[in-house]
């Protein structure tokens, strides 16, 4: 009775044994063993950037540890980071505070973050962000919203920020910037005061503070001098106009007049010429007279 028993469990466990051997050399036990290996191989972010990134992380106290998934080797699944299917480039940075207390991020946005040359959307609004806009902030070419709004940066705009030709989108309001805002290029279609306002030391359009230099007036100034240039001008065209009115009264009457008295056959076609204009308009007055009296019947 024990040997069956253990017949009976040796061919089982063979059995089992073939079962496992045919399923880890199909094609879907590969495909299962393979993506397992894979979850811990198969790192999508690129390198540089991910270290621009932790270069970032490292300048911010973040005191709701909103930035604790950023120690990943995959950057593309970190918190507010969005990256391209195909490529793996960083397009999104999206770390804005959605108003909660004591959730804002404190610390300076370094100049390493230009490293993210696909970026496509920067929104850092409503944290405590001190320090400069990053002077390299032109190099993200692909940069079309850029949301720096409600937070403690300073010093001027960089110049960089007008190369941005993809730019629709900017909001540097309520901040503590300074100088003239920056111009040409796409950020002359950016022309909301809005975007600037809540920076009292900014300057030049579209706000209406003007900068130290830039003119104050918007058209030409006036003085005495140039209102007495002006009438003495107009009293000199008007004169001119007489004269020549005069000149060509004289030229015209007299050229006709003498012709006529040194032409005596000119001056007999004149007259006959007259003559038969006169005649013709009288005649026809005088049918005109016969055709109404005909149609009224007064006749």
């Amino acid at each position: 009775m024990d040997f069956s028993f253990e017949i009976n469990s040796m061919s089982n466990l063979t059995m089992l044994f073939l079962l496992l051997s045919m399923f880890a050399s199909s094609p879907l036990g590969i495909i299962k063993l393979s993506s397992c290996s894979e979850v811990h191989t198969n790192v999508k972010c690129i390198h540089t950037e991910r270290e621009a990134l932790l270069s970032f992380k490292k300048g911010l106290t973040d005191p709701s540890a909103r930035l604790s998934s950023w120690v990943s080797e995959d950057c593309c699944q970190w918190r507010g980071i969005e990256c391209n299917n195909k490529s793996f480039h960083v397009t999104k940075l999206d770390l804005r505070n959605a108003g909660l207390g004591g959730n804002h991020l404190t610390g300076e946005i370094p100049n390493e973050l230009s490293r993210l040359i696909e970026l496509g959307t920067v929104n850092l609004s409503n944290n405590h962000l001190t320090g400069n806009i990053p002077q390299d902030i032109g190099h993200l070419w692909r940069l079309e919203t850029l949301d720096l709004s409600k937070n403690s940066l300073s010093g001027p705009i960089p110049k960089s920020l007008s190369s941005l030709t993809f730019l629709a989108h900017l909001n540097l309001s309520f901040n503590n910037l300074v100088g003239k805002i920056p111009s040409g290029n796409q950020l002359q279609t950016l022309n909301d005061a809005s975007i600037y306002k809540g920076n009292p030391s900014l300057c030049g359009s579209p706000l209406p503070t003007k900068c130290p230099g830039d003119e104050t007036f918007d058209g030409p100034t006036i003085t005495s001098s140039s209102v007495d240039n002006k009438q003495d001008g107009d009293d000199y065209e008007r004169l001119w106009f007489y004269v020549s009115i005069g000149l060509g009264f004289v030229v015209g009457f007299w050229s006709v007049c003498c012709t006529l008295l040194v032409k005596k056959s000119w001056r007999h076609w004149y007259f006959q010429f007259c003559d038969d204009i006169k005649d013709r308009i009288s005649l026809i007055i005088a049918l005109k007279v016969v055709h109404l009296k005909r149609k009224f019947g007064l006749e």
